[in-house]
This record gives structure tokens, C-alpha cells and sequence, in this order.
């Protein structure tokens, strides 16, 4: 069983509770217990530096659905617009009679 790293641009996975981003790891064979052939011989996983991992699932859409969704697509809580107010102009004088 071999294991390579796969590199993707910065906020393609949600960020651990360590705060940092998980690495994607590919997984190549089978071990000497696995003479199975319904197992994958391609698996992924995400692990992070603290020590948090996924198990290793057949695809990548599996991994990240275990570890979570990505923060920065989930819809943010914002506040209610603000209308500004027009600005008066300057006061006009009535004259009375």
C-alpha cells in the first residue's frame, strides 16, 4: 500500500477545529489483509496536521463528506440592509401676510 499527497488550491476543504486545512491523501493497493477484489485498490482520505483523519472511502466526494462541508459555501447570516436617510436641504422661509 502506497500513500501520495495531492496538492489543491487553499480552501478547496473545510478547515479542521485546529484552524488548518486538511491534506488530501491518496491511497494506492491493497494491504496483505485485503485480498478481497471488492475492495478499491484507489482509495482518498483527509487527514490534518493535529492528528484528525477520515477513513479511507472510494471516492473523494465521500472523504469530504465525512470530514464536512466547506464553510466559505455555506450561506452567511447577514444583516438587514440599511436604508440611508435623504438629507434635508436647507430650511425655506414662509412669509405670512
Amino acid at each position: 500500500m502506497m500513500q501520495r499527497q495531492i496538492r489543491h488550491p487553499a480552501g478547496t476543504f473545510s478547515l479542521c477545529a485546529c484552524t488548518n486545512e486538511p491534506r488530501h491523501i491518496l491511497v494506492l493497493g491493497r494491504t496483505a489483509r485485503e485480498t478481497n477484489s471488492d475492495t478499491p485498490t484507489e482509495r482518498h482520505m483527509l487527514e490534518c496536521r493535529c492528528g484528525r483523519t477520515t477513513a479511507m472511502h472510494s471516492t473523494l466526494l465521500k472523504a469530504e463528506a465525512e470530514w464536512g462541508p466547506v464553510m466559505s459555501q455555506r450561506p452567511l447570516a447577514l444583516p438587514a440592509p440599511v436604508v440611508p436617510m435623504r438629507r434635508r436641504g436647507p430650511r425655506k422661509e414662509v412669509r405670512h401676510g
